[in-house]
């Protein structure tokens, strides 16, 4: 997640990086954003993720 978010890192070029596949990738990023969500109790609606598909 630090590769994304920090580096700014897509999601391909951070597989390579991490000699990974690249669902891998995405599913860790996924589960990563997941916990984080359910750790802070954020609500998704209001998460960066939810904003880029309701503008």
């Amino acid at each position: 997640m630090l590769l994304q978010v920090i580096g700014g890192f897509s999601g391909k070029e951070i597989a390579e990086i991490l000699k990974l596949n690249n669902n891998t990738v995405m599913t860790r990023l996924f589960r990563a954003r997941s916990k984080l969500r359910q750790e802070f109790n954020l609500d998704p609606e209001l998460t960066e993720d939810s904003a880029k598909h309701n503008p």
